[in-house]
């Protein structure tokens, strides 16, 4: 079987490191509203390519997050916590939001006749190992503290801009409207890996760490939860498409010797409707969301096979 791999830029022949095994990890929701068709549409992708590895005889473990802390409205670590607005917009708590639309998820899955992964772990779970991993990063120098706040020194590594052709110069950094650029960082590409209360005083979800009381950044989370259910190699991760390159797999691939997995394939996932909804950009930018709902009420009644929309 031959996959493009977002690394090389070019079709591979997939050889997993153990043979007959296939450790695969999926980037999951931030559970703060319903997942919208894009959304979906990466993990329909998935799960053709997990039911297909099985079919052909690989035994295949696949771990999967669900971020409900440290998912901040701008990728660049700026903006509001996206748990945190999603319950104040709902006058319910972050874990009541967290319970719900991770339910709702798990629902659209299942209309869609999509695979549960094996492990599916809540970043919350996990804080303990987010700060043991953060500690041996500090310790190791590949991360700094700074304005109250741990960040990845992207610097440390060699090839961090492996996903694109451009240098960090070429960045531009707070240019999206509500974006300010982090004083604090000494690298463009820098990202956070705990928030501290020095910055986010109205958080509602707090830990006790070696830094102060706070809470992960997100870019932590991939790298710990993988490790700690998949080990040292990972077959197979999946990122979505993205401005530049996400800090927790590029970090992944240039750290192994200080205490993040070996990551072989890269999977990116494209979430631009062009057939069915072509005046729709399934993403981020698009104005007006498309969720499973609407697509199945425009199918109109009666809905013979809601699964039959997984070829939408």
């Amino acid at each position: 079987m031959q996959l493009y791999n977002s690394l090389s830029h070019k079709k591979e022949e997939f050889v997993p490191h153990a043979e007959g095994k296939v450790n695969m990890y999926t980037c999951g929701p931030t559970v703060y509203h319903y997942a919208h068709i894009g959304n979906l549409r990466s993990y329909i992708m998935e799960d053709i390519l997990e039911k297909y590895l099985r079919f052909t005889g690989y035994d295949v473990n696949r771990v999967m997050n669900i971020t409900d802390v440290g998912h901040l409205t701008s990728d660049g670590d700026t903006g509001d916590d996206k748990m945190l607005k999603g319950a104040k917009r709902e006058h319910k708590t972050v874990m009541e939001i967290a319970k719900f639309y991770t339910d709702a998820f798990f629902g659209d899955c299942d209309k869609l006749n999509i695979k549960k992964p094996d492990v599916v772990v809540p970043a919350t779970t996990y804080i303990d190992e987010f700060i043991r991993v953060i500690s041996v990063l500090m310790d190791k120098g590949y991360a700094y503290e700074a304005g109250g706040n741990i960040y990845f020194d992207t610097s440390k590594l060699e090839k961090y801009y492996v996903f694109n052709d451009f240098n960090e110069e070429d960045l531009a950094v707070g240019v999206r409207e509500g974006v300010e650029a982090d004083e604090n960082k000494r690298n463009k590409a820098d990202f956070v890996l705990w928030f501290t209360k020095s910055k986010f005083d109205d958080q509602e979800l707090k830990w006790d760490s070696p830094w102060g009381i706070g809470y992960p950044g997100w870019h932590i989370e991939c790298s710990c939860i993988s490790m700690k259910n998949l080990g040292e190699y990972l077959d197979m991760a999946d990122k979505p498409v993205q401005p530049r390159p996400p800090g927790e797999v590029a970090a992944r691939l240039d750290v192994p010797l200080v205490c993040l997995p070996v990551l072989r394939i890269v999977l990116a996932r494209h979430l631009l409707a062009e057939d069915h909804f072509p005046k729709v950009l399934v993403h981020m930018l698009v104005a007006r969301l498309v969720l499973l709902f609407d697509v199945l009420v425009q199918q109109g009644p009666p809905v013979h096979d809601q699964k039959a929309v997984r070829v939408v």
